[in-house]
């Protein structure tokens, strides 16, 4: 009985409650942009370290070519 119940109320609803692959062909584009969003604050860090990142390299590349390095 208590098996019965359980498929009954958990494992029969489980394939409308999980992101899977025909639920993600159902969402409007909207919906798939809200889903998979991150937080502004992460997107305006993740500038932002990036940003730095590439100053770094270029930094890095200027270093080398006056110690008459090769680029690389």
């Amino acid at each position: 009985m208590t098996k019965q119940v359980i498929e009954r109320h958990l494992v029969d609803t489980l394939p409308s409650t999980i992101l899977s692959p025909m639920v993600i062909t159902g969402l409007t584009d909207e919906e798939v942009e809200y889903v998979a969003a991150e937080a502004p604050e992460v997107t305006r860090q993740r500038n932002f370290l990036q940003g730095r990142k590439e100053m770094f390299e270029k930094g890095q590349e200027a270093f080398r070519l006056a110690m008459g390095g090769v680029r690389g």
